[in-house]
């Protein structure tokens, strides 16, 4: 699921400027960091999506991915995402569709693509819009070269707009109807289904051209190269040993 805030295969349309606070926002250098289920950070991460989603949704989130991706400064949180790679496991998503995801990548994108190249985000939170267009630019490098091809996850209108202006490209899979999910877990969920969510999916490899393309997003990524193929050999590294599959 996204915070911050019609089921057809086509891309949806992109624009070409990044947001103006995305830049402004680089003058602290904010930290990128990763957050295991062991990690000592964990509970705060939690504890900051939770409230975001309260207070945007009314929604009592109590059910995380197993790694986040954050942004902050001097120990405050900007930006937060979860990711699960996909593996062998079911993902949250799914339950909205009538196929497996990558069969779904494979019908709206017109291409071969492989379970485990799949990868879904969800607990999106930011404070700032700005925030979290930076740090979808570096979630989208830090997971290509972690190895994925495919990013997937749920994401209301304003979630797709704010995307859409870094010049992402997204590809609609179908609507998140609530009626797919049992009653207890949609009551969790507040009003975030009022907003009329979908699924998406989007290429990383055709991410990682807009950003060498543009003089902006390249800028970002080189001041956070080190942090990205340090983050993106954990990732690897904790999919090669199970860490990111359902707790038992």
């Amino acid at each position: 699921m996204a915070l911050i805030t019609t089921s057809d295969n086509t891309a949806v349309p992109v624009s070409e400027k990044p947001s103006r606070s995305l830049s402004q926002l680089l003058g602290p250098g904010p930290q990128l960091s990763l957050h295991g289920r062991q990690s000592a950070d964990r509970q705060r991460v939690e504890t900051y999506v939770a409230r975001q989603f309260q207070s945007v949704y009314g929604a009592s989130i109590n059910e995380f991915m197993p790694l986040f991706l954050s942004l902050g400064c001097n120990e405050q949180l900007s930006a937060v995402t979860g990711i699960r790679p996909v593996e062998e496991q079911p993902l949250f998503l799914e339950q909205y569709l009538d196929q497996p995801i990558e069969q779904e990548v494979v019908r709206v994108f017109e291409t071969p693509a492989n379970r485990l190249s799949v990868v879904e985000i969800g607990n999106l939170a930011a404070t700032h819009r700005g925030s979290s267009q930076l740090l979808f630019v570096l979630l989208a490098a830090t997971l290509h070269r972690a190895g994925f091809r495919w990013i997937t996850f749920t994401a209301t209108p304003q979630v797709r707009k704010t995307i859409n202006r870094l010049g992402f490209e997204l590809r609609i899979i179908d609507e998140a109807k609530p009626e797919r999910l049992e009653q207890n877990v949609l009551k969790q969920w507040g009003s975030y289904y009022h907003t009329n969510p979908l699924v998406v999916a989007g290429d990383l490899n055709h991410a990682m051209q807009v950003i060498g393309a543009k003089r902006t997003l390249g800028g970002i990524l080189a001041l956070y190269c080190n942090q990205v193929d340090t983050l993106a050999a954990q990732i690897k590294y904790g999919v090669h040993h199970g860490q990111y599959r359902y707790a038992a």
